[in-house]
């Protein structure tokens, strides 16, 4: 008889599968020939969020679209994928990896590369919370950890607006007042681990009056979560096991 064969699996795992290579993608397609991408009033429209449209999924389908091939979960897609697998660690791949690495992060005709960085923080959350407020009236002031720009987070949308120009809809941003890093992907918000913790290496609900310091190991795992391209998918997973959600476009 015929050999059993696994049964395909669910496009959404296909399309997350390759989410962080198609951002990478992008990144360098951006970094190397940036008129190459339509601007943005030209750019595939994302559907309106509904009880069916998967956000994950339909960030994966936009991305795909701005390099101009199908998405990895359409039919007939996997012979093209596959086909890209093969050629990537082909003799010819292996020479273009080379390139890649050394170009990575880096506009045409730079030299050397290095991995993409976020906001360099200060040791402490007290010198920080002294920087910021000097810098504005803001009563719950959020600072974007890719550019460095401080809004105000008192629920206004501010932050959500922002990363759509910022990170292509993906947001990293730190909120002063709670002490808590803010994900954003479109109207949609997750809180993640703050990099300052005591001298313990701990982090405490009641955190108000006490010296914290930042954590290295921390900030690197959430460097390297916004490096990877895995903000959109921390941020639906997060909704999706979380008991409170924060309210859609509310920061």
């Amino acid at each position: 008889g015929a050999e059993p064969r696994l049964p395909p699996p669910p496009p959404r795992g296909v399309a997350l599968s390759w989410t962080g290579f198609l951002r990478t993608a992008l990144q360098l397609l951006h970094r190397c020939r940036p008129h190459a991408l339509p601007a943005p009033a030209r750019r595939p429209e994302r559907p309106a969020p509904t009880a069916t449209v998967d956000v994950a999924v339909a960030a994966v389908e936009e991305v795909a679209a701005l390099l101009g091939v199908a998405p990895p979960h359409a039919p007939g897609a996997a012979e093209v994928y596959a086909r890209l697998t093969r050629n990537w660690f082909s003799a010819e791949g292996a020479r273009l990896q080379g390139v890649v690495r050394r170009a990575a992060w880096h506009a045409p005709g730079s030299v050397g590369a290095a991995p993409p960085q976020l906001l360099p923080l200060p040791a402490s959350y007290t010198a920080l919370h002294s920087e910021l407020t000097g810098r504005c009236d803001f009563e719950y002031p959020a600072v974007c950890l890719q550019c460095g720009r401080v809004l105000d987070a008192n629920g206004n949308g501010n932050c959500t607006r922002h990363a759509a120009d910022c990170g292509e809809d993906s947001g990293v941003f730190f909120l002063l007042q709670d002490c808590v890093v803010l994900l954003t992907h479109g109207p949609r918000a997750s809180y993640f681990p703050a990099p300052y913790v005591d001298a313990h290496g701990e982090k405490h609900s009641q955190f108000r009056g006490k010296p914290l310091f930042l954590d290295d190991r921390r900030y690197e795992v959430l460097r390297k979560l916004w490096a990877s391209h895995s903000v959109v998918n921390e941020t639906v997973h997060k909704r999706s096991t979380s008991s409170r959600v924060v309210l859609l476009s509310f920061y």
